[in-house]
């Protein structure tokens, strides 16, 4: 009998292990199984010309993935939306930068380009704010056939470096002109993402999207850009290791600390990573083990 029991707890131990995805990824606070499984995913498949394949082979049944590009600079700008009928979740993704050039090209562009108004409050660069409205003017009918279809889907939005920084004004459109049903249903994060706005504009977006974060990988250059009038939305969670795929790192409880955005202690404070001069390319290149360009262009295959 007594072995009985101490199986039927063993097994009961490990079902609650096993819980399903679905079940883990019904949270309020930073999950890193959801940053490096899901938003991973979503900003690796902006780097390919076939984004469905790279959320197939990771994320299940992936159906009306649609994907608008244009010539930018050193490179191409693209986006795109689809539908995650696993995780009932509708993927919005941006492309970042794909070369070192580009990388400088857009910082000197965040730098020099004049600040530009943003509708829900603040300013931001003029280069981010005109790539986001090319693209999302492209991608707005398709996402909003999404949402009419499924309004009670979650809203997962995503990117890597510049990408990451257009999927912040996505995140705050998408909220604050009432495409999504529920706003509490939209989740951005972003991997390696410079500064998109000014505080005012930091500030407002915390306040319209509170599931905000932002996963900077130890010495990685871009966050630490643009600097002047710049400042971060959202809580970063800073990875001090080399974030590779077996890691096990503890989840970071969700609270409004401040001190690396807008708070009482200034956005570049000793507690995140602006108490460093980052110079790492390949830092920015490269999250939970995976170049992420490199990873999304060959479909996303372990």
């Amino acid at each position: 009998m007594v072995a009985v029991i101490i199986a039927l707890l063993f097994a009961l131990s490990s079902a609650d292990e096993d819980t399903s995805e679905e079940e883990r990824l019904d949270f309020i606070e930073y999950s890193d199984h959801f940053a490096r499984k899901i938003i991973l995913t979503i900003s690796a498949a902006a780097y390919s010309d076939n984004p469905q394949e790279c959320l197939s082979h990771r994320l299940g049944k992936v159906t009306d993935t649609y994907q608008y590009s244009f010539p930018c600079q050193d490179g191409v700008c693209s986006g795109f939306v689809a539908l995650l009928h696993k995780y009932n979740a509708i993927a919005v993704g941006f492309r970042g930068t794909q070369k070192p050039g580009q990388l400088i090209q857009q910082g000197i562009d965040a730098l020099l380009s004049p600040w530009s108004e943003w509708k829900h409050g603040g300013r931001v660069s003029g280069y981010v704010k005109f790539t986001y409205i090319r693209l999302w003017a492209n991608l707005e009918d398709k996402f909003k056939k999404f949402m009419a279809e499924h309004p009670d889907w979650d809203i997962w939005v995503g990117g890597h470096s510049l990408g990451g920084a257009l999927a912040t004004l996505a995140a705050s459109d998408i909220v604050e002109s009432r495409i999504a049903v529920n706003p509490d249903k939209v989740k951005l994060v972003t991997l390696g993402q410079p500064r998109v706005g000014d505080r005012k504009f930091a500030d407002a977006l915390n306040e319209q999207v509170e599931y905000s974060y932002r996963v900077v990988h130890w010495m990685d250059v871009v966050p630490s850009i643009p600097k002047t009038g710049y400042w971060h939305q959202g809580e970063e969670n800073w990875k001090k290791t080399k974030m590779d795929e077996y890691e096990r790192e503890p989840t970071v409880k969700r609270k409004r600390f401040l001190a690396s955005i807008s708070g009482q202690h200034g956005e570049d404070s000793v507690y995140c990573s602006a108490k460093y001069l980052p110079t790492s390319i390949s830092d920015h290149k490269t999250y939970f083990g995976k170049v992420v360009s490199d990873y999304g262009k060959g479909g996303c295959k372990t």
